[in-house]
C-alpha cells in the first residue's frame, strides 16, 4: 500500500498570489523584457506583421508574420527564465537585461518536449478515434475530439512543468521524472490555474483586436500601428 502523502496545491490562493505578484512587480517585468522591445524596429521594417496574430485587418504578407512570430517566440523564453529567477532567487535586474545562453536553450528544448508530449499522443488518439468511428462524418467531429485530446494530454503533461523553473534556476535535481512525482494529485490544479492566469492576457489581446476592427482605417498609420504593437508586446511579456 502506498502511504506517500499527497500535498494539494491551494487553487484559488495560488491564482490570487500570482496576480498580486505580477502587479506588485510590474516594473521588474518591464525591466526583464525591455531589451526585447527593440524588436519593434524589426516590426516597423516589416510593416507590423505581429498585429496579424490578433487581427486580420490590414495584414501584411505571411512571410513577415512568420518572421515576427519566430522572433517573438524566441523573446518569450528568456523573459520566462528571467521571471522564474526573479521569483525564486529574488535576482535583481536592470533595464535592458539580456541573457540567452545554455540555460535558455535548455529551457526551450524542454518546452518543445512538453509540447510534443501533448501533440503526438493527441494526433495518435484522433487517428484511433477516426478508425473506431469509421462510417461517421469524421471531418465534422474530428476537431472537437482533437481539442478534447489536447486538453486531456495537456492536463497529464502539466505535472512535468515543474522542471522548467528548475532549469531557470540551474537546479538539475528536478527532471521530468521528479517533477511528475512532486506534483502528484495536482495535475488539474496546475493546468486549470495556468488557464485562468492566461485569461486576462487573452482578454486584453481580444480588446486590442476589437479596437483595430472598430477604428478601421483610422488605425492604418505608422504611429497607430507602433502603439498597438507596443501594447501587444507588453501584454505578451506580462502574460508569461
Amino acid at each position: 500500500m502506498n502511504n506517500e502523502q499527497v500535498i494539494r496545491l491551494p487553487f484559488w490562493e495560488t491564482i490570487k498570489r500570482s496576480f498580486i505578484y505580477s502587479f506588485t512587480n510590474f516594473d521588474t517585468i518591464i525591466k526583464i523584457s525591455s531589451v526585447w522591445f527593440l524588436l519593434l524596429i524589426v516590426e516597423a521594417s516589416l510593416g507590423f506583421p505581429y498585429l496579424c496574430t490578433i487581427s486580420s485587418e490590414g495584414c501584411v504578407g505571411t512571410g513577415g508574420q512568420k518572421i515576427s512570430l519566430m522572433l517573438m517566440t524566441l523573446a518569450v523564453f528568456p523573459v520566462s527564465v528571467a521571471f522564474c529567477r526573479r521569483t525564486i532567487l529574488r535576482q535583481e535586474f536592470n533595464m535592458f537585461y539580456i541573457s540567452f545562453g545554455a540555460r535558455e536553450l535548455k529551457y526551450i528544448g524542454y518546452t518543445i518536449l512538453l509540447i510534443l508530449a501533448i501533440i503526438l499522443p493527441s494526433v495518435a488518439a484522433i487517428f484511433a478515434t477516426a478508425l473506431l468511428m469509421k462510417g461517421l462524418d469524421i471531418p465534422t467531429y474530428s476537431y472537437y475530439f482533437l481539442l478534447l485530446y489536447f486538453i486531456i494530454f495537456a492536463i497529464y503533461t502539466s505535472r512535468l512543468t515543474l522542471a522548467l523553473p528548475a532549469i531557470a534556476v540551474n537546479n538539475n535535481n528536478v527532471s521530468f521524472k521528479e517533477s511528475y512525482a512532486l506534483t502528484k494529485g495536482n495535475a488539474n490544479r496546475i493546468f486549470w490555474s495556468t488557464a485562468v492566469l492566461a485569461i486576462p492576457g487573452y482578454l486584453c489581446l481580444y480588446i486590442v483586436a476589437l479596437l483595430v476592427s472598430f477604428l478601421g482605417d483610422t488605425m492604418d498609420t505608422f504611429a497607430a500601428k507602433l502603439i498597438l504593437t507596443f501594447l501587444v508586446y507588453v501584454i505578451s511579456f506580462i502574460d508569461i
